[in-house]
């Protein structure tokens, strides 16, 4: 059975875990018959960005790496401060945190004088996971819901030429006098959810045909009670403090969606489960 059915995240962590040395595992709090015919009236895909279709390093990372050392320091510092200050913290409270730091970036990326070629290579050079062409042509409809930049994200959509049809992140605005560039329609964890909504409206879509995917506790909104939902939970995650946030995530997540956890370093398991709902693909 490549689709295991258990009880308690605990149980699910387990197995996330004794998959590092021999991965391609799917496990769900749904039995696979109850899955498959939620997967059988999937009809679109929101997804996150970073970590969810690409593997390891995001499109901040490489605009980081463009900033000037003083910059990358003073950048490092204020995620620190961030991290620190998210524990314990409202919801209000946590997307006024998320938002403080998106413009925070951006006063960064105007000071290091960043103009659209720079977000263009940021998200041409993420490293797309094994299999996202192929998962996404399962769906009629697609859209990314992103803690990030809109600019970067449609960067590697034409990079790879994959067919996407709405980007829900923050775009970029240029000022032509001062060379500032400035985020506009920011999409942080806490406003996930009303991008989803607009997406469904947008097409027509009921929310229990919308497979939601995303790879940590800051796509909870993103996610649908009455929708398919994945987690990525990559074996070979390098940085340790990603891979905490993900059990975290996976103990919270647990009894509130259904769920299946990915846990995989490609997305292949997860097309063959799809093609088994849709009928293209023997058990």
């Amino acid at each position: 059975m490549f689709l295991r059915q258990v009880k308690t995240a605990s149980e699910a962590l387990e197995l996330a875990g004794a998959e590092k040395e021999n991965p391609a595992g799917l496990i769900s709090n749904c039995q696979l018959d109850d899955m498959l015919f939620r997967l059988a009236q999937v009809r679109g895909l929101a997804s996150d960005f970073d970590g969810t279709v690409t593997r390891i390093l995001t499109h901040w990372h490489f605009l980081e790496k463009k900033l000037p050392e003083p910059h990358k320091e003073e950048k490092q510092r204020r995620r620190t401060q961030y991290q620190t200050a998210m524990h314990g913290v409202s919801e209000e409270q946590m997307l006024a945190l998320e938002m403080a730091l998106v413009v925070y970036s951006f006063e960064l990326y105007s000071q290091a004088a960043f103009g659209p070629a720079e977000f263009t290579t940021a998200g041409i050079d993420c490293p797309p996971r094994a299999g996202m062409i192929r998962l996404f042509s399962l769906f009629q409809k697609k859209a990314f819901v992103s803690l990030g930049i809109k600019p970067s994200i449609q960067a590697f959509v034409q990079h790879f030429r994959l067919d996407v049809d709405d980007v829900y992140a923050a775009g970029v605005q240029y000022d032509d006098e001062s060379g500032a560039c400035q985020p506009t329609d920011i999409v942080v964890t806490g406003n996930k959810g009303e991008c989803v909504k607009r997406f469904l409206a947008s097409h027509g879509l009921p929310s229990a045909h919308v497979l939601r995917m995303g790879d940590s506790w800051g796509d909870r909104h993103l996610f649908g009670q009455d929708a398919p939902n994945v987690f990525l939970f990559p074996p070979n995650e390098p940085e340790d403090h990603v891979h905490n946030g993900r059990m975290k995530a996976i103990e919270q997540l647990w009894d509130k969606f259904p769920l299946i956890i990915l846990a995989d370093d490609t997305f292949y398991p997860l097309i063959r489960l799809i093609e088994l709902a849709q009928g293209r693909a023997d058990l």
